[in-house]
């Protein structure tokens, strides 16, 4: 009697604990959250995550660019005034070395001078490449231009006119040097307001490039927040569209095994709810 009592103890609470787990299940899939097909679904599922990563990368990659072109500006600024400079001193140790050579008549400080000259060109030629798209900036290189063609003009002049024995000047050697100096302060001066007006523009720059990078590093640690919180979305929404709705299903098929009452039909138009109205 005692084992009799024992087992139909077991079974009131296996009875118990199965409707308790059928109305739990019965509460969860009642009524789908989204009401469409199964192959719906999973294009929700599937796609929805999909076009947050696409619009996501697509930010991430407009402000990278932004911030690759702010770093080339930058760049091109510092070539800018590195060129600026290196005219600056190869017209000075231009004019030095031919004014020492005539001198002195050394031969390495003739070929130092005409090494000079041939660069200023070129350096020149660069700096208006590095600058295509700033009208004031070029309007000073070409006063560096006018400066420094005057400049080779008069040395190539003084060159020609340092005919005399070594520590000896020619009449007209020295006004053309002291007019050489004036030319010289002149490009200094030059020089300087293209390196000011270059500093200008890139003290510009800078609120911009910082923007950017404010920008991309709210997009990077946004972005990551809101993709964990789609992906928790996306999971609830699988479990409650489709895994908790074939347990129920699962569920109501072992009881048509054992013929046990079955649950109430699940919610929905979807194949699972159209399975489920068969038993």
């Amino acid at each position: 009697a005692f084992t009799l009592r024992r087992f139909a103890w077991f079974r009131e609470q296996r009875c118990y604990q199965s409707r308790r787990c059928s109305y739990k299940l019965e509460k969860k899939v009642r009524q789908p959250i989204l009401n469409l097909s199964l192959g719906q679904k999973g294009l929700v599922l599937v796609g929805l995550p999909l076009l947050f990563e696409l619009i996501f990368v697509g930010m991430l990659a407009v402000l990278l660019r932004q911030s690759e072109l702010e770093a080339t500006r930058l760049a091109k600024s510092k070539d800018r005034i590195a060129t600026a400079s290196t005219v600056s001193k190869l017209f000075s140790n231009a004019g030095a070395a031919l004014a020492l050579n005539g001198l002195t008549k050394s031969p390495a400080l003739a070929q130092q001078g005409s090494v000079s000259l041939r660069k200023i060109p070129n350096e020149i030629d660069q700096l208006k490449a590095l600058c295509p798209d700033s009208s004031r900036q070029l309007e000073n290189i070409a006063k560096i231009q006018d400066t420094t063609n005057m400049g080779i003009a008069l040395i190539k002049k003084l060159n020609g006119q340092t005919k005399a024995a070594p520590g000896k000047q020619d009449a007209a050697f020295v006004p053309n040097s002291e007019l050489f100096a004036k030319l010289v302060g002149k490009l200094d001066g030059e020089v300087a307001e293209f390196l000011k007006e270059e500093s200008k523009l890139t003290r510009s720059r800078l609120p911009v490039e910082s923007r950017t990078a404010h920008l991309l590093n709210l997009v990077l640690w946004y972005g990551t927040v809101l993709n964990v919180l789609l992906g928790l979305m996306v999971a609830k929404l699988f479990y409650t569209s489709v895994s908790a709705r074939l347990q129920a299903l699962t569920d109501n098929t072992i009881r048509l095994a054992r013929s046990q009452p079955l649950t109430p039909a699940i919610g929905g138009s979807d194949e699972i709810a159209m399975l489920d109205r068969v038993f």
